[in-house]
């Protein structure tokens, strides 16, 4: 079972078991790489082949190209390049920059590929929190569209501070459980051990024998006081510390949940004198009794 999972699925978000984020929808771009150098970059705010399309030129590092571009085509799916929509973008950069071709048409354009990429819009905008899915802690990290690069450095930093919390919180709740189970078996033990109130031992053999059968080897002739344990015998205490210190699932809790019980029955037993042992368990009023651990 993992502890924690970062979920940055982008788009297939949408379709992810357990995410299933209806909010995702794709932002269908497409470019022209190019060998022509413009010697500037530069855009406009708007086209007038629609809504959907942009102008824009940008040169790329080191002698990578020019990206000429673009189109942002909200719910389109397609991820092949449109020949016409490429034709729009070249005249429009050329048109926008004629310093491109030398004042020449689109045919003087080196075109080193077409692109297209399908940006991972999100329409309630990026989802960055975490949740709980099906018990395990998930970072959610996604829907930054075009501008996950952008983001990126900010949204990593706000991610893993997510992450430290989940995991704090569950490492508060081992410490719990462990620390409850501690000072409960602690207090029993400092009650058994200076008979406080005087009639606690009477009581000792029937909770501590319940907390041990059906998991330990019971011997027949079982008597612990001033002795070690039998070698065929697994006290049950640590059967119970080790359940809650190497197992990470359900059965961390259901230990816990059993200490606890252990610990409210001695409780009551401890604080009610009118409850009366088991027949079997009758002879402890002299001591320990016949059966002792």
């Amino acid at each position: 079972m993992v502890d924690l999972i970062v979920n940055c699925t982008g788009l297939s978000a949408g379709k992810l078991g357990g995410v299933e984020d209806s909010n995702m929808i794709p932002a269908r771009g497409q470019i022209v790489l190019v060998r022509n150098d413009p010697g500037i970059m530069c855009a406009t705010s708007g086209t007038d082949d629609g809504e959907d399309e942009a102008c824009y030129i940008m040169q790329r590092a080191a002698g990578g190209g020019t990206i000429l571009g673009g189109s942002f085509q909200k719910g389109n799916w397609d991820s092949q390049f449109d020949p016409n929509l490429a034709n729009r973008i070249m005249k429009r950069a050329v048109d926008l920059c004629p310093a491109l071709t030398g004042g020449k048409g689109i045919e003087h354009l080196s075109i080193i590929r077409h692109g297209v990429g399908l940006r991972p819009i999100r329409l309630n905008g990026v989802r960055l929190e975490k949740e709980k899915i099906n018990g395990v802690w998930t970072v959610h990290n996604y829907g930054h569209g075009g501008y996950g690069y952008q983001s990126s450095y900010g949204c990593s930093q706000v991610a893993v501070k997510l992450v430290e919390e989940a995991l704090t919180q569950k490492s508060k709740l081992q410490s719990a459980i462990i620390g409850t189970y501690v000072i409960i078996f602690g207090l029993a033990t400092a009650l058994l051990e200076f008979q406080i109130p005087p009639y606690v031992s009477r009581y000792a053999s029937f909770l501590f024998s319940f907390l041990g059968r059906g998991i330990c080897k019971k011997s027949p002739s079982s008597n612990y006081v001033g002795a070690e344990w039998p070698t065929d015998e697994i006290p049950a205490v640590y059967i119970f510390v080790g359940s809650i210190l190497l197992h990470d699932h359900i059965l961390r809790y259901i230990a816990a949940a059993l200490i606890i019980i252990v610990g409210i029955l001695y409780a009551v037993l401890e604080f009610i004198p009118s409850i009366e042992p088991p027949q079997n368990m009758r002879e402890a009023d002299a001591g320990w009794g016949a059966e002792q651990v």
